[in-house]
């Protein structure tokens, strides 16, 4: 599944662009089409951040130690909870009381820590040890913003691939190879 690594940051930008594009020609009254298509932008956006921080934990160097199970619980939970909200509440509005307020508090800590997960990985494999919160700050925003960080973060991820996989050429990347 390395080739998520392997993605140029244009092919990227542009599958996440798309699928937002196509996000905005909802119709105006609620559908399941509204729904089905604001949970593949968030799985897609979504997507490739758990996938690019599954696939930089696994050549993180020795002796640094990510709390991967906290990650992949919170990727899953914050795409089970944005599809649930979807579906349960549409266009409606959520006022934040209760125990639900709780669990909204929660899920914005659990989103953080996917950007911060995946920042503290890449900047680790880059400095070559466990990175702290001020080695991999700017990361941390460029995921968050990810219109920008995507041209930025890309090609680093392309290096690390690179070096630890080998150079490959962009057309050996098909969508079909890239689905396996």
């Amino acid at each position: 599944m390395h080739k998520i690594l392997r993605l140029k940051h244009w092919q990227l930008f542009l599958a996440i662009i798309i699928t937002s594009f196509i996000n905005d020609f909802k119709t105006d009254q609620p559908s399941v089409i509204n729904e089905v298509l604001t949970i593949v932008e968030v799985v897609v956006l979504m997507g490739w951040l758990i996938l690019t921080g599954h696939e930089l934990y696994k050549i993180l160097p020795p002796k640094v130690d990510l709390n991967f199970t906290l990650f992949m619980i919170n990727s899953f939970l914050c795409i089970a909870a944005v599809s649930s909200a979807v579906i349960i509440l549409g266009e409606g509005e959520y006022s934040g009381q209760g125990l639900v307020g709780l669990l909204v508090c929660y899920l914005m800590y659990a989103y953080f820590h996917l950007h911060a997960f995946t920042a503290k990985a890449l900047r680790s494999i880059e400095l070559r040890r466990k990175a702290r919160f001020g080695d991999y700050v700017g990361e941390f925003f460029l995921l968050l913003f990810w219109p920008v960080g995507i041209w930025v973060l890309q090609p680093r991820i392309n290096k690390i691939a690179i070096k630890k996989f080998g150079s490959i050429k962009q057309e050996e990347i098909t969508i079909d190879e890239f689905l396996k």
